[in-house]
């Protein structure tokens, strides 16, 4: 029988096609100095190598990008008493602590680490472990980086799950780990050692460069009492899914221009090297000794103002490079426009340009970014409610009220009320007021034309389109009727312990009311509502404007 080193071999071997691929995506976002190579890989000496910065500028904006998202945590229920802004709480404190515990071990929190990781290995990965120590509730989500996982999935899911092959840690910091203390198996002969950190559905073993030096069994148990592997692993939708297309798998953000990269630095090393070969060109000298003759200096002959005398028939002639220029200047137009195919544009990435963008290019430029945020979104909600899940899960097992939230912020939940039917779902949103302005732009020209009500949800995409209907009529009710907008003020005053200014305006408002109610005055008239502007003009071309219905001469 394979040991789970074996396993892990295996699945390495199995996946290298795509770890190498990981690995050379890296190099491209940390811009790996090019070198210009020919057909049959050699070095081409003389050229001036020029590296673009192109890939670490799409990975630090779209990282940023989904990095600045707006998180809705959504629970849904049949069950009316369920309490689900109880369990909404509930999960955000444990992410809170959990955070905070990786903050104590000078790690990165859960959700920048997760969105590097679906940006630039294709997946997620996280260990998740809230139990008892010593009477005290260890929020444990340790995120594990994809490139060093293996795993094996069977037809009930997760079968194993492990971290660390071929991935060295330093001896301190092993030896600080609580398996390795007073562990007699721990030897670490050198400054660094891998360590393979492996879980099945009930048990967990270490391997220490290639020997097992510890074991434990564990007893963590799904609601239907099935036991199960404490990982979540979440890959991104996009790439092959061909059985034998190992290396195109779970793409990262490169998968459109990967290729592309080393040709437009080709192009553009080219294109250096001919500026630089035009300051100090090649020159052909000819004359009647031919290939016997002994050139004149350089500087003398080509020098800016200079004469030089040549035989009749002779002479000294630059050698032409207008051609190439060209080509290459040509080829470079189409290989940037290739790359903002591939990636993300000028407009894209906020660089409006002058004059300022249209409202259609703003929303083409929102269609474009989310071409490659969301997959990355997707899996990383997918990532948080798989955890959401496990830990709700594991503290339900562990029964009565637990102790959980960040130093100084800590809350007390009774895991009875997390219990019952319903489904835990994350939601994001990518903010951009650039793009929220092409929208706005769209809503206020569509007019009349579609209900307020779909715009918010169709065009505007808004969170909570419901809450904010409900808003708006808060706002109305308040324009529409002085005397609650009086109160409601008066109710600020007094939040502000403006005690004094909130009895005047109460004072002036019971005479106001008494008056109204006898007939000596009139009502005030409601306050006009706000018209919708377009933040920028819809197609470009001029200012935003209001939109305004034709006048009776128009028509």
């Amino acid at each position: 029988m394979e040991t789970y080193y074996e396993l892990v071999k295996n699945d390495a071997e199995e996946r290298d096609a795509l770890f190498k691929r990981m690995d050379a995506d890296v190099k491209l976002r940390n811009l790996e100095a090019y070198v210009m190579r020919d057909a049959n890989k050699a070095l081409i000496h003389g050229v001036i190598n020029v590296t673009l910065n192109k890939p670490k500028v799409l990975a630090t904006h779209v990282i940023a990008a989904i990095g600045n998202v707006i998180e809705q945590i959504i629970v849904e229920t049949e069950d009316k008493k369920m309490d689900t802004d109880y369990i909404k709480d509930f999960q955000r404190l444990a992410f809170a602590a959990a955070d905070a515990r990786l903050q104590l071990q000078g790690r990165y929190d859960l959700n920048p680490y997760t969105d590097e990781q679906t940006c630039m290995r294709g997946g997620a990965v996280a260990r998740c472990l809230f139990q008892l120590v010593d009477g005290k509730l260890t929020t444990d989500i340790t995120p594990w980086d994809y490139r060093y996982t293996n795993y094996a999935i069977g037809v009930e899911g997760l079968k194993w799950a492990s971290f660390g092959y071929k991935f060295n840690r330093k001896k301190a910091d092993i030896e600080s780990e609580a398996w390795a203390k007073d562990n007699k198996f721990v030897i670490i002969t050198g400054k660094e050692a891998e360590v393979v950190d492996v879980w099945d559905t009930d048990h967990n073993e270490i391997w220490l460069a290639g020997q097992k030096v510890y074991e434990q069994e564990h007893n963590f148990k799904d609601v239907m009492g099935e036991p199960y592997v404490p990982v979540v692993i979440r890959t991104v939708s996009v790439g092959s899914m061909l059985s034998d297309a190992i290396a195109e798998r779970n793409e990262s953000i490169y998968f459109l221009i990967r290729e592309a990269v080393p040709e437009l630095n080709r192009l553009v090393s080219i294109l250096q090297t001919l500026n630089f070969q035009s300051i100090k060109r090649a020159a052909q000298y000819a004359s009647k000794e031919g290939t016997n003759a002994e050139p004149p200096e350089y500087e003398d002959a080509l020098a800016p103002g200079s004469i030089t005398s040549v035989d009749i028939g002779g002479g000294i002639v630059p050698v032409d490079l207008g051609d190439a220029t060209r080509a290459a200047t040509m080829a470079l137009n189409i290989m940037n426009r290739n790359m903002d195919e591939g990636g993300l544009s000028a407009t894209e990435l906020g660089i409006l340009g002058t004059p300022p963008a249209s409202g259609i290019a703003l929303i083409q430029a929102k269609e474009g970014k989310e071409i490659i945020y969301i997959p990355r979104l997707k899996t990383k909600a997918a990532m948080k409610q798989g955890l959401a899940q496990m830990f709700t899960n594991q503290v339900i097992q562990i029964g009565g009220s637990v102790e959980i939230g960040t130093p100084g912020h800590q809350r007390s939940f009774d895991t009875g009320k997390l219990r019952g039917q319903y489904e835990i779902s994350y939601g994001y949103t990518v903010k951009s007021l650039s793009s929220e302005a092409g929208l706005a732009s769209l809503s206020a020209a569509l007019g009349n034309l579609v209900p307020d009500r779909a715009k918010r949800r169709e065009i505007m995409q808004r969170e909570d389109p419901d809450g904010d209907e409900r808003w708006l009529n808060w706002e109305e009710a308040g324009r529409l009727s002085p005397l609650i907008k009086l109160r409601r003020i008066v109710n600020d005053l007094i939040e502000l312990d403006e005690d004094e200014e909130a009895k005047l305006i109460t004072d002036e408002a019971g005479v106001r009311l008494e008056q109204l109610l006898g007939g000596t005055v009139e009502g005030a008239k409601p306050e006009t509502p706000q018209e919708p502007k377009q933040m920028v003009n819809l197609w470009g071309g001029g200012q935003g404007r209001q939109t305004r219905q034709p006048t009776e001469e128009q028509e």
